[in-house]
């Protein structure tokens, strides 16, 4: 399964940094947001090339997806628009988007023919345009959006991409003796959050009926069903569905997440993992992190230079990255997120 980067900090008191806090640490002075921006590249660019390059042809394809969508979360964070969405999900959805956009015009070409074909097209105002499938109503999406954000950290680092505790806890600002209340807690709350939206939408006024019978069984899936609601389900795909749905978030969290929180390829991204280059670079045991702190790794003092930075290949010049980043970030106006189909 794909890990979050590893980290070392040079700092105790930011070795808790959960990434909401450093979302907030892009509002600062410029020394605290470069290192703040530079710290999110180090945890989440690795993956964000990495799942990029499923949807594209070539690499350097797969790199300009990733750094346009970190480019755009960091922008909207220092411009006060902090999104309630994890922050690697958020960049997945961000890479489908943005390589949707390509399918309008000769970029077409950089998209892999699989990532083409999941593309679903729309008429827009009599303009032809393809968007990500998960824009077509997902009540499992919705219900996650509606979770606050460390409750999203929580389950995306510990079901999604199995990360463990540790990582869960540290991203989402979580204390580790409280990790295991916490994550029942999130996934209880998910449960919730997926009745209340079954029962805004997708169901006829009888299907609402039902709602506290679903209740029970996303507590004891598939138990102690009442004959009418049996009966009711054998004919109504809606209530079916999020039986269906409710038990196998109870008994296989992970892969129920998987398939609908990314859509596009989610299990060829958690089933592969970083190439051991990035690996290699990210990990502590060989390379010193980057805390949120302006002083150099602690593990590379001494050797002259900084390790490369995960996500790029040796050699490869790191500034240009930055400074366009860093200048989006006091850019005004709208970012990409802005533009984006779901709303947390």
């Amino acid at each position: 399964m794909l890990e979050p980067e590893r980290q070392s900090f040079t700092s105790p008191h930011h070795s808790e940094l959960s990434d909401v806090d450093l979302l907030v640490h892009l509002t600062a002075d410029a020394a605290r947001a470069r290192d703040a921006l530079r710290l999110l590249r180090t945890r989440h660019l690795p993956a964000a090339r990495h799942y990029a390059r499923l949807c594209v042809i070539e690499e350097r394809f797969a790199d300009q997806l990733a750094h346009q969508a970190l480019s755009s979360v960091a922008h909207d964070a220092a411009a006060g628009r902090v999104r309630r969405c994890a922050v690697r999900h958020s960049l997945l959805l961000l890479i489908q988007d943005l390589a949707a956009a390509w399918a309008a015009d000769d970029r077409h070409q950089r998209l892999a023919g699989d990532f083409s074909r999941w593309l679903l097209p729309i008429d827009d105002g009599g303009v032809r345009r393809a968007v990500p499938r998960w824009t077509v109503g997902s009540d499992l999406l919705h219900a996650f959006w509606r979770l606050p954000q460390p409750e999203q950290e929580l389950l995306w680092y510990t079901d999604v991409e199995t990360a463990g505790r540790d990582f869960g806890s540290l991203y989402a600002g979580t204390a580790l003796v409280e990790f295991d209340y916490h994550h029942e807690g999130a996934l209880t709350a998910l449960r919730r959050a997926y009745l209340q939206v079954f029962a805004e939408g997708r169901g006829q006024a009888e299907c609402r009926g039902y709602v506290r019978i679903l209740e029970a069984q996303s507590r004891a899936p598939l138990s102690g069903l009442s004959p009418e609601f049996d009966e009711h389900r054998k004919r109504c795909t809606h209530c079916e569905q999020a039986l269906r749905e409710l038990a196998t978030l109870h008994t296989a969290p992970g892969r129920c997440l998987v398939e609908r929180l990314i859509g596009y390829q989610g299990p060829a991204y958690v089933r592969r993992g970083l190439s051991p280059e990035v690996d290699e670079v990210a990990h502590p045991a060989a390379q010193g992190g980057v805390g949120v702190t302006g002083a150099a790794p602690a593990a590379t003092a001494g050797r002259g230079k900084e390790p490369p930075q995960p996500g790029l290949r040796r050699g490869d010049d790191v500034g240009p990255h930055h400074e366009t980043i860093l200048a989006h970030l006091r850019a005004a106006g709208l970012g990409v997120l802005s533009n984006l189909g779901f709303r947390p």
